[in-house]
């Protein structure tokens, strides 16, 4: 099985676009890493600051995930308008950086002024981590908008270099911080990685700027996109969130320790799916195509999520051992069931994408499945593994809908018949 699905990987890839430094490879490549840093992020700094205290950056470090994927929503907006508009054409993108300037200044503003509500709500001892995570959030959604223009442009190599510099900026600098200054040390490292990757990303898109016309982005398109996102994203974190309001301090940590070795099932195929969506995005306006470009990234997308979800499910124990020490030992039953969730949750992401390219209204399901989690989690909450089921149950079911809209949009409509309309009689008059 795993060999199949690298092939099948591997073979979405090379569908994309030959095998060089901008090609969908390399973005693959740099989404893969970035993901397993990431990851490596939360097994370090969980060993240093042990299950209660890794319990509170965990839920923060949660909803700054949720700011980066749900802000995402933006640079697949700019994305879509500049490879639609025409991704050799010069392009005027002062507007819109202006605009995800000014955006980034008031979310910082925004968290900046919750903060106060979030520090009780997560059971915070300093505002300091909530602060942090306002600039990393701003630098996240300053960032989405020159990230989108490049890979609008198949400019995958310099997107690739920024996520590479920024997360090991983060990686390396958070876990020297969070061995000094604990969960203030760590936020200081996850914000600054954000800044050095949203910084490299400026450089290289004003680099490739030149005279053009102004760049726009469909109200339909950045809208539609923004509530799928945010919806998806809410969902996949509203369990630890809610499980760190819930729980008590040591099996909130656990759960939020299953939830990010859970994590690998969503995101590893999500990086296929992020990789695909050019593709997809392309085929929903080519008819022929459709078929054919969803078959081959999805059998991508189901194989590593088949042998990611598989293999923690099979194997918590181990996994937990592992990545997380002995002091987390109790978790390995909560991974068996988020292993399936997050296993669910990552084909929901392709199936979401897949909805978006067609701009089909579909794609904000997830809403529904978060409107029905959270009553369902705040009604039954006796236990991390009562939460877990709970979320197991929500994912799947959600998953199978959003299956079946897909398949639907597969199905070619109907041929209709020619109508036959009735000349004018003038018209069958000839001139002799």
């Amino acid at each position: 099985m795993a060999s199949r699905a690298t092939f099948y990987a591997q073979d979405v890839l090379r569908g994309l676009r030959r095998p060089t430094l901008n090609s969908g490879v390399a973005l693959f490549a740099a989404l893969t890493y970035f993901n397993v840093s990431t990851f490596g992020f939360h097994v370090i700094v969980s060993r240093l600051l042990g299950p209660a205290r890794y319990g509170a950056l965990g839920a923060i470090l949660a909803l700054a995930s949720l700011s980066g994927n749900g802000t995402g929503a933006v640079g697949a907006a700019v994305t879509r308008a500049v490879s639609i508009g025409g991704a050799d054409r010069p392009w005027d993108t002062r507007r819109v950086r202006r605009i995800g300037l000014i955006a980034a200044a008031v979310a910082a503003a925004a968290v900046g002024g919750v903060s106060p509500i979030l520090e009780r709500y997560l059971h915070l001892t300093s505002p300091v981590p909530l602060l942090l995570f306002a600039v990393l959030a701003a630098a996240t959604l300053a960032g989405m908008v020159p990230r989108g223009v490049l890979l609008g442009r198949r400019r995958f190599a310099p997107v690739a270099a920024a996520l590479g510099v920024g997360v090991t900026t983060k990686l390396v600098v958070g876990a020297v911080l969070a061995n000094l200054a604990g969960i203030s040390g760590a936020m200081a490292g996850a914000a600054l990685g954000e800044c050095v990757t949203a910084a490299l990303c400026f450089r290289a898109e004003r680099a490739s700027t030149s005279g053009g016309d102004e760049l726009s982005v469909p109200f339909r398109s950045f809208s539609l996109a923004t509530g799928a996102y945010w919806g998806f994203w809410l969902l996949t974190s509203t369990d630890t969130f809610l499980a760190r309001h819930l729980l008590a301090p040591t099996p909130s940590g656990l759960y939020v320790a299953a939830s990010a070795a859970a994590s690998i099932a969503l995101f590893l195929p999500n990086n296929i799916t992020l990789t695909a969506f050019p593709s997809l995005a392309g085929a929903a306006a080519d008819a022929d195509g459709t078929s054919r470009t969803f078959r081959r990234a999805f059998a991508a997308a189901a194989g590593l999520t088949t042998v990611a979800a598989g293999g923690l499910a099979l194997l918590p124990g181990l996994a937990v051992a592992v990545l997380f020490g002995s002091g987390f030992k109790h978790a390995a039953p909560l991974l068996v069931m988020l292993a399936v969730s997050n296993g669910s949750q990552g084909m929901v992401s392709f199936l979401l994408h897949h909805q978006l390219a067609h701009h089909r209204v579909t794609c904000l399901l997830p809403w529904v499945g978060l409107l029905l989690l959270v009553p369902v989690i705040y009604a039954a909450h006796g236990s991390a593994s009562r939460i877990a089921a709970e979320d197991m149950v929500i994912s799947v079911g959600l998953f199978a809908t959003m299956a079946m809209v897909s398949l639907r949009l597969l199905v070619p409509p109907p041929a209709t018949a020619p109508v036959a309309t009735a000349l004018p009689f003038a018209a069958g008059v000839v001139k002799e």
